[in-house]
């Protein structure tokens, strides 16, 4: 070892170095006789201008290195599509797809028109936010669910996210109970007032679309007394009449989404009405004990379900299992494929096969029934390199919901006569329906219909499920020899492969002239897989700030850490020049090609500058963790 390795080991310094530096970091100081530039250690006290040895000294090898939050966010970075995680990396905007972040204050406004979108973000903020996936909402006289709202009126609900509108002049209609308005964005990012709305009067305003694509979007929902509601709509090419703005028309950025979004639903089995917020607090991880989820819209403590969904952050490779201990039933889904299933009323504490988990982000759905007795959903990791004996971390989880297993949900409660049979050759029919606004390309991946009805003799009744093409499946085919009231449950995978847009039918025959009864509620929840809009950007691109190398220098090699799961690329290029404007009107190099180290084709310069291009399947997020350049003298 030379003398200067013999004093740099001895001052506690690694023997890791580049060119003829040893790396420093912050806190250890060089010894004396050298400076830590650029993170190694060179002969020479620095000047002013930061270079070692005295002004006609050399430029000395160093490394710039980027590898947290901070070293990515540095003044002068620019990003398009391109996000920087916390954990200090560069990763492709993620999207919660079919809705826009919710949030809540108990303060009033009380006029849609004097309002604006300062004075609502300077409300006193309720501590949850949630997922808006309508537009079109009415809460009666009760407290809006989800928001940790204190009461039934007096409040204000504030949206925002992006809309996708094709290319053209569209009209938005906002009607509210009581107050609230409507701002989009243009191509610039510049808000402006589309509408202001005071109850009972629908207000209506333009918006032009100088391309297809989405844009910003945000509204505010306002109730002082009374009846609560809002309706948003909009027309515009290929929508000739107003409606509800369609949830796969509606996005919001996931890095504002902390934890996994969680639906709550008034009804074991996913029946009844369901309630959508956000969970940041044990996303799960929960153990209602004989008690019921607060602010969730739940009447019974025996008679609920849940669904945690989004995706978790694997720091480790390795092989993992997961335990779910639930009372009573249980689904659990990683990366679109079921892993546990026991969606009943039983008790269950189930522990998966081993799962090969690769670094980086992985789809994750959670399914957890209650029918009576205590209640909880507690999932943790049994095994695995990390973690172990732990629920997972909210700081490792996010609000994006993948295409392996999605879900759509109607209620209808209105109640519907199931006529007797006009004659012994003519049945009585009555048809409930709900529908769904979505693509054709959303198919069916299983589902669930539930229902409640009254009927004098249940063996005088056929009930089939109709999917909006007309395919039918049977679920009861005049079989029961009782009368009264009954619930019943089915989960059926006979319709898979039929489009979800449309109406759906639930359809009670009746054979007999002499039975009546009534069809009470019907609650229809649609799976989806592989389908509907993709959760990450299919480009991206990010630009670090101007480095400073403190004098002409060579570029020797570009070494980075990337997680480039199936499907996906990770980019980078570099330029130079002598000065800040000339290194920012360079031309970029050719891509370069191997992370572990790479001599770029660039001219000697005393400024750099690299640039990140990550593409996706729309389904997987590539990343950059980390970036080292190193540079020496000319």
């Amino acid at each position: 070892m030379s003398t200067l390795g013999l004093l740099v080991a001895a001052c506690g310094f690694t023997s890791d170095y580049t060119g003829t530096g040893y790396r420093c970091g912050t806190g250890e100081t060089c010894p004396t006789g050298f400076a830590c530039v650029g993170g190694v250690c060179v002969a020479g006290e620095p000047t002013p201008d930061g270079r070692p040895g005295g002004g006609d000294a050399p430029l000395a090898a160093g490394t710039w290195r980027s590898d947290t939050a901070a070293d990515f966010a540095a003044t002068g970075y620019a990003a398009d599509s391109a996000a920087i995680a916390a954990r200090g990396a560069i990763e492709p905007f993620a999207y919660y797809t079919g809705g826009v972040l919710a949030s809540a204050s108990a303060s009033p406004v009380t006029d849609g028109a004097t309002a604006t979108w300062a004075d609502v973000a300077g409300f006193a903020p309720t501590a949850t936010r949630a997922i808006a996936r309508s537009t079109d909402t009415s809460w009666g006289t009760q407290t809006p669910p989800g928001f940790g709202l204190p009461a039934a009126n007096d409040w204000t609900l504030r949206f925002e996210g992006e809309v996708w509108l094709d290319a053209g002049d569209w009209t938005f209609a906002l009607l509210v109970d009581d107050h609230g308005f409507v701002e989009l964005a243009d191509a610039s990012g510049t808000f402006a007032r589309v509408a202001s709305a005071n109850h009972p009067d629908e207000a209506t305003g333009p918006f032009h679309a100088a391309a297809a694509g989405w844009y910003p979007i945000r509204w505010v929902a306002s109730d002082a007394t009374g009846n609560a509601s809002m309706r948003l709509r909009f027309s515009g090419p290929g929508v000739a009449q107003p409606i509800a703005i369609p949830r796969h028309r509606l996005r919001v950025r996931a890095d504002q989404l902390a934890g996994l979004a969680l639906y709550a639903f008034d009804g074991a089995l996913f029946d009844g009405d369901r309630a959508i917020t956000l969970d940041t607090t044990a996303p799960a991880d929960a153990n209602w004990a004989d008690a019921a989820p607060l602010d969730l819209g739940i009447a019974s403590v025996d008679d609920f379900s849940m669904r945690w969904s989004g995706q978790w952050w694997v720091a480790t490779a390795g092989t993992y299992t997961l335990r779910y201990d639930s009372d009573d039933g249980q689904r659990l889904w990683i990366d679109g494929a079921p892993v546990l299933d026991a969606w009943d009323w039983s008790f269950h504490d189930d522990v998966t096969a081993p799962l090969a988990l690769a670094a980086g982000w992985h789809e994750l759905v959670v399914d957890a029934s209650e029918s009576g007795g205590a209640a909880r959903a507690i999932l943790t990791v049994e095994s695995g390199p990390d973690l172990v004996g732990l629920p997972l971390p909210v700081d490792r989880l996010r609000a994006v919901e993948g295409r392996g297993e999605r879900h759509e949900h109607g209620a209808r409660h209105t109640d519907l006569a199931i006529p007797d049979a006009p004659s012994a050759s003519v049945d009585g029919v009555a048809d409930a329906s709900i529908s769904f606004n979505l693509p054709a390309d959303v198919v069916t991946h299983g589902v669930e219909v539930g229902f409640t009805y009254d009927h004098e003799w249940q063996g005088d009744l056929r009930i089939e499920l109709i999917a909006p093409s007309g395919k039918e499946a049977v679920l009861r085919d005049y079989t029961g020899n009782t009368g009264g009231t009954f619930r019943e449950h089915y989960v059926r995978a006979d319709l898979d492969g039929e489009p979800v847009g449309g109406a759906w039918i639930v359809r009670f025959t009746d054979n007999d002239p002499s039975g009546v009864g009534t069809i009470r509620d019907v609650e229809l929840t649609v799976h989806t897989q592989g389908a509907g809009a993709p959760p990450i950007a299919p480009v991206a691109s990010y630009v670090s700030p101007l480095h400073d190398l403190g004098g002409a220098a060579a570029i020797t090699a570009v070494r980075w850490d990337a997680a480039q799961p199936t499907g996906t690329s990770v980019a980078v290029s570099v330029r130079t020049g002598a000065t800040p404007e000339a290194c920012a009107a360079a031309a970029w190099s050719a891509p370069l090609a191997d992370p572990a180290g790479t001599i770029p084709t660039v001219p000697v310069g005393q400024f750099v500058q690299y640039r990140v291009d990550l593409a996706s399947d729309g389904d997987q997020t590539p990343a950059l963790e980390s970036i080292d350049l190193d540079y020496g003298p000319p």
